[in-house]
């Protein structure tokens, strides 16, 4: 009878310490997954540049932006705003100066978070 009762207490140790181990583990799952699910809230948002690409030299004073943003941001070109679509591309014509031009993309989003692409194009 206190043979049983001792073993009876063991698993009863073993069950308390398995639900309290699966318990906490639960909850660092729980922690894990809402930090990953809130940095893609307040982290900066992602932006593609598809063209033109850094660096390249162009013949005719135009070209032509296209990429990808998050669709809820607001997107400036060198200062003026940008219109994307529904899934979050843009696309839209461009006059350029001879010479170096800069392009500074810049979208922020609803939170503040802001994500700054840089491309330089060269017109002869």
């Amino acid at each position: 009878m206190i043979r049983q009762h001792k073993t009876m207490h063991r698993r009863i140790k073993l069950t308390r310490g398995l639900a309290a181990a699966l318990g906490g583990g639960l909850c660092l799952f729980f922690i894990a997954f809402f930090a990953v699910r809130l940095a893609g809230f307040v982290g900066a948002p992602p932006l593609e540049i598809v063209s033109p690409p850094d660096g390249v030299l162009l013949h005719k004073p135009y070209v032509v932006v296209s990429g990808r943003g998050e669709r809820e941001s607001r997107l400036t070109l060198n200062g003026r705003e940008i219109t994307m679509d529904e899934a979050g591309n843009f696309d839209e014509e461009m006059e350029l100066l001879t010479g170096v031009n800069t392009l500074e993309f810049y979208l922020e989003n609803r939170f503040g978070a802001v994500t700054r692409e840089v491309r330089d194009v060269v017109v002869e």
